[in-house]
């Protein structure tokens, strides 16, 4: 866990208020350690549609740590709309959908918004349009949303900031991580 408070305390130097983090560590000891650095640097857990089984009782304590900011993909099958409707009502974390998990883009989006299946969605990387769209069409439906990534440098990365500061709700944080990117190049 040392490398995770290592990981959090540069998050809050850099003024960042959340991090993201897959299902690679024991999460709730993960999710203690951020709440020891700040209490105010809030934890997106994406499971990627891999969660364990039992998931609620973990879910559970993690909700009891308090700095979870939402859960993404936590149902195994992409189109379990259902589970993500049940996780909604046990749970007190918002449950987070990647636009791209079920595949089915906008018409997978409406089934989404019809379902009463999640409280957020992560549009994905794409195109300031495959942004937009879907982002105005999630507003109507008064549902949040972020702009995912996949390392972008430059240009790109000021076109993904300027869409996500058109969406009106796009109020979570989003995944534009070039900042990552570091130049060590040594004479």
């Amino acid at each position: 866990m040392e490398e995770l408070r290592i990981l959090a305390e540069r998050a809050v130097s850099l003024g960042f208020a959340g991090v993201k983090m897959k299902r690679s560590y024991p999460l709730v000891e993960a999710l203690q350690t951020f709440a020891d650095v700040s209490t105010k640097l809030k934890v997106t857990v994406d499971l990627m549609g891999s969660y364990p089984d039992e998931f609620l009782p973990v879910a559970k304590e993690w909700q009891q740590v308090g700095n979870v900011l939402c859960i993404e993909d936590p149902p195994p099958k992409r189109d379990a709309l259902d589970d993500y409707r049940r996780l909604r009502e046990e749970l007190e974390i918002p449950i987070a959908m990647h636009l791209h998990i079920n595949g089915a883009g906008a018409r997978g989006m409406v089934e989404a918004i019809a379902a009463d299946a999640c409280d957020v969605f992560n549009l994905g990387a794409g195109s300031t349009h495959d942004f937009l769209g879907p982002a105005y069409l999630a507003a109507e439906a008064g549902i949040p949303v972020w702009h995912g990534s996949a390392h972008e440098l430059g240009i790109l990365d000021a076109a993904m900031l300027h869409a996500c500061a058109a969406a009106p709700n796009g109020t979570y944080p989003s995944d534009i991580l070039s900042h990552q990117r570091v130049h060590e190049v040594k004479e």
